[in-house]
């Protein structure tokens, strides 16, 4: 009967393109439908688990084997917790910082296995552009709150800095329905000659030539369970500027990306909770500088060279082919 892989949302979504290469490397049938369980012994779920409820309900009912490729960004269900516990599901996390959530509250984790590249979906690009008076800084905002709160808090930064408005350009991804807000933003800090605000669906080639494109890539949401965009990036050559806080400190170091400190951190009550950290400003527009003025191309072929070493879908990805046929 073999395996399958179950992700709830569709495609275009970050679950899905962490679904739909695992799939690719193993070989093994992707689906959204819950009817497509029956015909497997074994079911990989991806995603987070609130999605999945009914779907992974009804898997360990009918006594298949579960692995869960879980993502976990703070407190847990105690419900669901229990009945992970119970039914003996594997669970996987994509990083030490979600391992931790879910030990930390009594689960076991079977295995930590980061997100993966897949190298072949990788658009060759050269960067060779004299002429170009800025620097491009990217960063890509989603519908989650604590990703809308990261966007708004890397524009004040930018907007706070002369030598950023004078030395670079912003190039803000958001969706639709959130175009109107940051371009009002933009707009009341002052700088909206210095930003542009792009929407609407990207392809996934789209979406890595228009990071390889930029000169930095900034990672600014506040609440992650790895961060795939930050790897995306670092196979495209584009260093990062995140910040120094677990999971994406797992990702990214000083000698490939820049770090930005931390001053706090709280729990959004939403479905899931998730834990968010807070940016220091003052800190976030002085890495944005650095960062800025130390962008070259030793500094992009270095990061390429340690995305695509480090997260190599086709390695790190075996590990699922043990799981799935054991």
């Amino acid at each position: 009967m073999g395996a399958i892989i179950f992700v709830r949302s569709g495609p275009g979504t970050g679950f899905y393109e962490v679904g739909r290469t695992i799939a690719h490397v193993l070989n093994i049938e992707i689906t959204n439908n819950p009817l497509d369980l029956l015909r497997r012994d074994t079911v990989l779920f991806v995603g987070s688990i609130y999605g999945s409820t009914i779907p992974l309900l009804f898997s360990t009912a009918l006594r298949k084997k579960v692995v869960l490729y879980v993502t976990a960004e703070g407190p847990f269900n105690p419900g669901i917790r229990k009945f992970l516990v119970n039914n003996r599901v594997l669970v996987v996390t994509p990083s030490m910082y979600s391992a931790r959530e879910l030990i930390g509250q009594g689960m076991a984790v079977h295995k930590v296995v980061p997100h993966g590249i897949d190298t072949c979906e990788l658009p060759v690009l050269t960067h060779n552009n004299p002429s170009q008076p800025y620097i491009r800084i990217l960063s890509i905002a989603g519908t989650d709150v604590y990703k809308v709160l990261g966007a708004r808090y890397l524009l004040r930064a930018f907007a706070r800095s002369k030598y950023l408005t004078r030395n670079s350009h912003l190039i803000l991804k958001v969706p639709s329905s959130y175009a109107r807000h940051f371009k009002e933003l933009a707009n009341n800090l002052g700088i909206h000659g210095k930003v542009d605000i792009i929407s609407g669906y990207l392809s996934k080639s789209d979406l890595y030539t228009l990071m390889g494109n930029a000169d930095l890539y900034v990672h600014a949401s506040l609440s992650d369970a790895f961060g795939l965009p930050i790897i995306e990036s670092m196979a495209m050559g584009t260093p990062v500027v995140t910040l120094n806080a677990p999971p994406w400190n797992e990702i990214v170091n000083d000698n490939v990306g820049f770090l930005v400190r931390v001053k706090g951190e709280a729990i959004l009550n939403y479905r899931p909770p998730y834990r968010v950290r807070i940016p220091d400003l003052r800190d976030l527009v002085k890495v944005l500088e650095d960062a800025v003025s130390q962008v070259s191309t030793s500094l992009r072929r270095r990061v390429r060279d340690y995305g695509i070493n480090q997260f190599n879908a086709h390695k790190l990805y075996q590990a699922f082919k043990f799981l799935v046929e054991k």
